[in-house]
């Protein structure tokens, strides 16, 4: 078997402007597969794109991408050839998307034991999903035979990680030049769970090896998602375009570094994380954010409530988490009633949500989108009041 060979299943932002840099910088081949045939077009005629680094407005490094393939998912023998040579694939898609890739995934590998024989295979899962090794796994293991799935259980690592870096799309006359280009903040690291390798784990710079993924994947989600999303809906409030347009109003930012900070002492007690350590981590999550060149837009962040709302998503996860510890999470509750309040009539499950209220009220959908149950009284009652309070009182519940 060929060795440094890499695909990644998903040529979005993240898969270009992210995975490809990490691994070609450790002299990986990279082979991109996406269901796009417009944008493997793109990749295959230009033979190489550029990812910006904006680390800050005096630091930005300009990296180039070449040498790769690109195959839509429909170039099944193709996909096939570079399987085979092949012991890693990254999965850099959206969850909704877990069910269709499982699905081919699952038909290549087969496939690749009846060509090559038993040889391990690594599945790193880059994604923005709590908990998403065990999901993936749930599709991928669909219709399985137990021959199969004894061999996919022996020889097929499911790896999660941890996404920190941001990829954004860059200026318009920049994208005129190079369509593909991806802006990011230059977060050097991907962070992946040491234990679920079945092959050989790469030792490589731009990897860091991570023994408690659980503590460290609720350590990402509830600071650098949950204080994205506190700024994405109140910008939405507010009428911002940009994340760091919310971080230079003074009342969103206090109430954005409160629930931060609320957060991270909530982490601290449940995960004994050092106090130095994290207060470095809360610095960083400030600063990787407000970052007025990869500056992402306020509705990405708060596109998808309905997901972003469950129990052990970016807002009510971090909010039950300091209750547990006797935390009072007063900034993240009032974010969760801003989440509650976001309307977007280009984002449908806004509107499925907005439609819930309306339907069934506000009570009814908290307990059911947020998946809280009597026990979370506290939290329920705490949320609605901030709720009702914005309601009323709309932008000037912000000031605090």
């Amino acid at each position: 078997m060929k060795k440094n060979n890499i695909i990644i299943w998903g040529a979005g932002k993240i898969g270009r402007g992210f995975i490809a840099e990490l691994f070609s910088l450790e002299n990986f081949h990279i082979t991109f597969v996406d269901q796009s045939s417009s944008l493997i077009r793109d990749l295959n005629n230009r033979g190489s794109y550029r990812i910006i680094n904006a680390i800050d407005k005096n630091n930005i490094q300009k990296v180039e991408i070449k040498g790769f393939y690109a195959f839509t998912t429909f170039q099944k023998s193709k996909i096939q050839k570079i399987i085979n040579e092949s012991n890693l694939i990254s999965v850099v898609v959206y969850p909704k998307f877990f069910e269709e890739v499982s699905s081919q995934l699952r038909t290549h590998i087969i496939k690749r034991k009846e060509e090559i024989g038993p040889v391990p295979l690594d599945l790193i899962l880059c994604t923005n999903l709590i908990h998403a090794g065990s999901k993936f796994k749930k599709y991928l293991y669909q219709d399985l035979s137990k021959e199969e799935k004894d061999y996919f259980t022996k020889y097929i690592g499911i790896v999660e990680t941890l996404v920190i870096r941001i990829c954004a799309d860059p200026a318009e006359e920049i994208k005129k030049e190079d369509p593909l280009t991806v802006l990011t903040n230059g977060y050097p690291q991907l962070l992946v769970d040491s234990g679920e390798f079945k092959g050989q784990i790469p030792q490589m710079k731009t990897i860091r090896l991570i023994n408690d993924m659980q503590a460290e994947e609720k350590r990402k989600l509830y600071t650098y998602n949950m204080f994205h999303a506190v700024l994405a809906y109140f910008g939405v409030m507010k009428g911002y375009k940009l994340i760091p347009d919310c971080m230079n109003d003074y009342d969103i930012e206090k109430i954005a570094l409160g629930a931060l900070e609320e957060a991270s002492n909530a982490l601290q007690k449940e995960y004994n994380f050092p106090n130095l350590e994290m207060q470095v981590w809360k610095e960083n999550v400030v600063k990787q954010t407000n970052n007025p060149i990869v500056g992402d837009t306020v509705l990405r962040y708060a596109a998808d409530p309905i997901r972003k709302l469950k129990k052990d998503d970016r807002l009510v996860g971090p909010a039950l988490l300091c209750i547990k510890n006797g935390i009072n999470p007063e900034n993240i509750t009032l974010a969760i009633a801003a989440c509650l309040c976001f309307h977007d009539d280009n984002d449908p499950t806004s509107l499925k949500m907005q439609n819930m209220i309306t339907r069934v009220g506000i009570k009814q959908v908290v307990t059911q989108i947020c998946g809280l149950t009597k026990e979370n009284d506290e939290l329920i009652n705490k949320i609605l009041d901030s709720y009702f309070k914005l309601i009323v009182e709309g932008k000037n519940a912000i000031k605090k």
